[in-house]
């Protein structure tokens, strides 16, 4: 059967693969770019048909890319990337930066007219002269 990618770039992901605490790699990041779908392809050992997955360029939260795989959704626990909600369900919290991080790592925000911006600096929307800061709690 064939599936479809379940990422588009521009999506936020997790993956336990990458995560490495111990050297402050969260193991959240943004697709950059899908790298190349992989179909029919069977298991080495049982021969076993797989489901399709595709792999994704992720710019991880911490500025490096990484290469990981979705599995199509069709199997959260193969696949090397999960979307936020799997994530969560895993026990791996909220996602730290829902709309992204800049360049330098720093989480951006949702301004008022809903467009993602930098922390604290308005959109520059003539309407939107002020971010929307309330899901950082202020």
């Amino acid at each position: 059967m064939t599936t479809n990618p379940h990422f588009k770039v521009g999506d936020r992901c997790f993956s336990h693969y990458t995560r490495d605490a111990a050297r402050g790699i969260s193991g959240w990041g943004t697709i950059k770019r899908i790298n190349h779908t992989v179909r029919n392809a069977v298991h080495g050992v049982t021969g076993d048909p797989l489901p399709d997955t595709t792999w994704y360029d992720i710019r991880a939260d911490e500025g490096h890319i990484e290469l990981c795989d979705d599995a199509h959704g069709t199997d959260w626990n193969m696949a090397r990337i999960v979307p936020p909600d799997i994530a969560k369900r895993y026990g791996h919290g909220d996602d730290p930066a829902p709309y992204g991080v800049d360049e330098h790592g720093t989480p951006l925000i949702m301004c008022k007219c809903g467009i993602a911006t930098e922390p604290y600096a308005p959109c520059g929307s003539p309407e939107c002269q002020v971010p929307y800061v309330d899901s950082l709690g202020d």
